[in-house]
């Protein structure tokens, strides 16, 4: 998953829970069913050049 400058990966097998793809990151963002909520925020600026 791509948001904002992010690059996600799924937390569990339900897709509800996105983890940063950063391995040192906290940054997690939660799908509701119809958009992306931010749960915790990220210890890194975002990079562009991955999206």
């Amino acid at each position: 998953l791509l948001l904002s400058g992010y690059r996600y990966r799924r937390a569990n097998k339900s897709q509800i829970i996105w983890r940063c793809c950063r391995n040192d990151c906290a940054g997690r963002v939660r799908f509701d069913g119809t958009g992306y909520i931010k749960v915790t925020d990220h210890l890194h600026a975002p990079n562009p050049e991955e999206t």
